[in-house]
């Protein structure tokens, strides 16, 4: 900041040897940064930052829609097998796929039917009467 201010008191006591008015350079230098400049660059800025914030929070929003392509297909879960190799579980019109997926390849697994709540339900209901009888 010091060099700035060296750098503007030079060009000011050079500004009389060019030719313009000898009391310019002091009075350059005694007014210092403008704050109409200065007001003006940081609310540009808080401008800029905000818009960039709300983009992001835009775009993350965006990958919560479902697409055209995938409106009936969801992924339950996946797991990493290797450096390029996944094993994902799909949810496709209440089946689930058991997928490999490597590179330049993708390979059904095992395919069975979605458990539904109530089946869900009732396998535990019969599972804890068994346990306590």
């Amino acid at each position: 900041m010091m060099r700035a201010w060296s750098g503007i008191g030079l060009v000011a006591a050079t500004s009389g040897a060019l030719g313009a008015e000898p009391g310019a350079g002091a009075r350059l230098l005694a007014q210092g940064p403008t704050a109409p400049g200065i007001g003006g660059m940081l609310a540009s800025l808080a401008l800029v930052v905000t818009l960039i914030l709300a983009l992001a929070w835009l775009a993350r929003r965006m990958q919560n829609l479902p697409r055209g392509g995938r409106a009936g297909l969801k992924v339950v879960g996946g797991l990493s097998l290797g450096s390029r190799e996944r094993v994902v579980i799909l949810e496709f019109e209440g089946r689930r796929l058991l997928v490999g997926v490597a590179p330049g390849q993708v390979r059904l697994l095992d395919a069975a039917r979605a458990p539904d709540f109530a089946d869900e339900l009732a396998r535990v209901a019969r599972n804890e009467e068994g346990e306590t009888g």
